[in-house]
């Protein structure tokens, strides 16, 4: 059964950015592969993530497929190909009858490698099949990761999003679907090393509460994915060489829902500061805070989601950008407008990559004044416990260190 039992050891802190690794620091942004993207827009972003490759072959964004994979071959969405045939260079070229979608592939590849920005395939999507994959499927699909990125790309990111979908159907199913994350990705780490490749990037996308508990510990509201994340790490930190490290970055989906849907306290319909604070104190036991990477989407949001604003958003990350490892955003390309400020949430997303830099924090802070240098001066505390990986105790926490008075 999944395990939401005491955590596997975590894996040695990595140096802060203030010992010198300032460059660390990650600023992400999602392409949709369906809507066109201008790359003179996206200088502020070191990682672009292209999405999506899917296990299903005609992804479903209304109903996605109650199936598992075929084993066939993994899938670029636009096209509806295998993924491998869309990226094979044909000689001539306009013998592959993909080269449509593959021109604008490789023309983001080759931007990224211009300006020294990652390219990485997401992996998955709301529109994928909600069985995802077999235990007996994980090495055919490890073969075909790998292969794929032998072709070209910097990493994959698996954003599977319906490992909880049959908690109360299925629970065999519910219990195989909640660790074969950690199944693909102790393998593939293991497979790309064995190549060569071990420098390749391996993501992690869950919801927000993917460290939370059902018993409310963190303030929150029991939903069905809560402790995915858990059960995931818990399988990586037992069964890879490599601990948790085997997982690079930790993207956490802080969108999409209500905040009063998902704590039992909040009183405005956006994430707050306790709310980020308690996704980056969940997740400590599990993993280093460097690999944290918290996601925003700056506009109209799927569900219930509701946006706090530009303003919001940016003394957010300006809180947290001291903190933990990066931020992103879904998506650079997104053409819904916001009624808040009439621009897209593509055009939002851009302008708070921009700002993440650390010449857009720092001159944001000034301009800001005492009160912002006052709340990052703090996180400088709450930094180094966080870095050190201690949970704080009941006695830091009445005297404001690393969480809120009174957090379990």
């Amino acid at each position: 059964r999944p395990t939401s039992g005491a955590p596997a050891p975590r894996p040695t802190s990595r140096p802060t950015r203030e010992e010198g690794h300032e460059g660390d620091f990650v600023v992400a942004g999602y392409v949709e592969n369906w809507k066109t993207w201008d790359t003179g827009d996206l200088d502020g972003y070191n990682t672009l993530l292209y999405s999506f490759l899917t296990l299903d072959p005609q992804p479903n964004p209304d109903q996605p497929r109650d199936l598992r994979w075929d084993g066939v071959a993994i899938y670029e969405s636009m096209t509806r190909a295998d993924v491998l045939d869309v990226m094979d260079a044909t000689e001539p070229l306009y013998e592959n009858p993909h080269n449509w979608q593959r021109q604008k592939i490789v023309g983001l590849m080759d931007f990224c490698a211009a300006t020294g920005k990652r390219f990485v395939w997401a992996f998955g999507g709301w529109s994928d099949l909600k069985r995802t994959i077999a235990d007996d499927q994980v090495d055919a699909l490890v073969d075909q990761l790998v292969a794929l990125l032998k072709l070209g790309g910097d990493g994959i990111d698996f954003d599977w999003e319906h490992l909880s979908d049959a908690k109360d159907s299925d629970p065999a199913l519910y219990a195989q679907q909640r660790v074969v994350v950690g199944k693909v990705i102790v393998a593939l780490k293991d497979a790309l090393v064995a190549e060569g490749m071990d420098d390749a990037i391996i993501s992690y996308t869950p919801r927000y509460n993917a460290f939370f508990t059902s018993d409310g510990a963190f303030g929150n509201a029991p939903i069905r994915t809560d402790g995915e994340g858990i059960d995931v790490l818990n399988y990586v930190s037992e069964h890879s060489t490599f601990g948790a490290d085997a997982i690079d970055y930790v993207h956490y989906m802080m969108y999409d829902i209500d905040a009063r849907e998902g704590f039992a306290e909040a009183t405005e319909g956006y994430f707050v500061e306790e709310h980020y604070d308690a996704v980056i104190e969940s997740s400590l036991p599990y993993i280093d805070v460097s690999k944290i990477v918290m996601g925003f989407e700056p506009g109209p949001q799927a569900y219930t989601g509701k946006w706090g604003g530009e303003e919001h958003d940016r003394a957010t990350i300006a809180l947290l950008r001291p903190v933990i490892g990066g931020v992103m955003f879904w998506a650079v390309n997104d053409v819904k407008v916001s009624p808040q400020n009439g621009r897209t949430v593509g055009q939002n997303s851009n302008a708070l990559a921009a700002f993440a830099a650390p010449a857009g924090v720092d001159a944001v802070a000034d301009d800001a004044g005492n009160a912002v240098l006052d709340k990052l001066n703090a996180l400088g505390i709450a930094h180094q416990t966080y870095a050190h990986a201690a949970v704080p105790t009941i006695e830091e926490q009445t005297r404001g260190v690393g969480s809120p008075p009174g957090r379990p």
